[in-house]
């Protein structure tokens, strides 16, 4: 089992009354790059050379074990009384080792009692790091869900919002549904969050102090959020919302804020899919652009590969050549081409209609990017196989699959809000992650 620092939490960040706890995006002030500069390139390498997290983690293990049959001794009513002196001891001293310690031991008792299973030692250890916001890598089957459960427990405990983040619907439903009895013994609510709930219902689980979800679903959450916070989306405005919502105003927003987040399978949210964009889309009226997506998919027909386009399979992009934009040029310069064209159809709109037009007919296929159900083009999650029937291409291309299909037109997608994994997961004040791979994804976020 290896580790990698990730994000840390500091001791105003662990406050929990913070409003929609968020990390600030903007960029650290001088004194600040001086210091990561310090602690990058002099302080973190010595303290790692001198054990650094691994021998705090090796102690907090034995510390654990050593208060065991001081936990065995307690009835249930008396661990829940120990389990609240911890929580303040916890909150003090930042998830001091100290406090954590006899917390993980607490913890491992009620999960034998609970759920029929301890953690083991290499549990703990991984359970420590993540707490402190590391990447921890642990091969498959050492238990990384049930791992996970010791930090959950602290942190929820202390008054942390937080998401136990995987890759799916199923894990997200499968694992909450595991790990209840466990959280429930403290106290802990925990729901799902799935495709098929409400804003409402989400809320309601957002509300509690775990919520398992998949990376998807949270940042569309996020999304969401913003769009309709809107101009309201100032700390000013997020620290009265509360007053604001006691006086009977309706919440603007789902989630609590982003405090601590565990990511299960970081490897694939944090490599493989950091820099696709996740885009919020919203559908204007249709109709006014049919003539101009009939004309460049009628256009687009009569190119020649490689010759007037060029089709870059690997970045699903279709890329005109000089002569490609040359014939267009032409054609506009008819005027019995130009008459069949909206009057507010510019060169720059053909231009980029009949790109998108390529698009469709070249990178875009049935049954792989897509599928077609009841009279309209869904888009197929290439990642899981599943179909997405609320979401849509934006920029025109979904219009012009549609037309290529032969369907009735849709209104054009406008972006509302968007965001890549990587941005998005860097926003949490603490962040923590569990991978089979934790070298390479080590070496992707230094």
């Amino acid at each position: 089992m290896s580790e990698a620092l990730l994000l840390r939490l500091s001791p105003r960040d662990l406050a929990s009354g913070r409003p929609y706890a968020e990390r600030d995006e903007r960029p650290p002030a001088w004194h600040d790059e001086l210091a990561l500069g310090l602690w990058h390139g002099w302080v973190r390498p010595a303290w790692r050379g001198a054990g650094g997290r691994a021998a705090s983690a090796r102690r907090v293990v034995a510390a654990t074990r050593g208060f065991e049959a001081e936990m065995a001794a307690l009835d249930d009513a008396q661990l829940r009384q120990r389990a609240t002196a911890l929580r303040h001891d916890m909150r003090r001293s930042g998830f001091a080792a100290e406090a954590v310690a006899p917390f993980f031991a607490l913890v491992r008792e009620v999960a034998g009692r609970v759920l029929g299973q301890r953690h083991y030692d290499s549990q703990v250890h991984a359970g420590w790091l993540l707490l402190h916001g590391a990447l921890v890598e642990m091969a498959t089957g050492e238990g990384k869900t049930f791992a996970a459960t010791l930090p959950v427990c602290a942190a929820a405990l202390v008054g942390l919002p937080v998401h136990v983040v995987t890759v799916n619907d199923y894990l997200a439903g499968r694992d909450a549904e595991a790990m209840g009895p466990l959280y429930a013994f403290f106290g802990l609510r925990c729901g799902a969050i799935v495709h098929v709930l409400t804003r409402e219902q989400r809320r309601v689980i957002y509300a509690g102090p775990i919520a398992y979800c998949s990376n998807k679903e949270l940042t569309f959450d996020y999304l969401r959020d913003r769009t309709a916070l809107g101009d309201r989306a100032s700390p000013l405005h997020r620290a009265v919302a509360p007053v604001e919502e006691a006086a009977g105003a309706a919440p603007a927003t789902v989630l609590r804020g982003l405090a601590f987040a565990i990511v299960d399978e970081a490897d694939s949210v944090f490599i493989d899919e950091a820099r696709t964009p996740l885009i919020l889309s919203a559908t204007l009226p249709g109709g006014e652009r049919s003539s101009l997506v009939a004309w460049a998919l009628d256009f687009a027909a009569a190119l020649q590969v490689d010759a007037d386009f060029e089709v870059e399979r690997a970045l699903m992009r279709v890329r005109l050549t000089d002569a490609g934009r040359a014939l267009i040029e032409t054609l506009l310069d008819d005027e019995d081409c130009a008459a069949a064209l909206p009057p507010e159809a510019t060169r720059r709109s053909c231009t980029e209609a009949v790109t998108q037009a390529l698009s469709a007919r070249w990178l875009y296929h049935r049954d792989q990017q897509y599928v077609v159900a009841d009279g309209k083009v869904q888009i197929v999650d290439e990642s899981t196989g599943r179909v997405m029937a609320d979401r849509a291409w934006e920029r025109g291309l979904h219009q012009m699959i549609e037309a290529k299909e032969g369907l009735a037109g849709t209104g054009e997608r406008v972006t509302l809000a968007r965001i890549t994994y990587q941005r998005f997961f860097r926003r949490y004040l603490r962040l923590a992650g569990m991978t089979g791979t934790a070298t390479e994804v080590a070496a992707e976020i230094g």
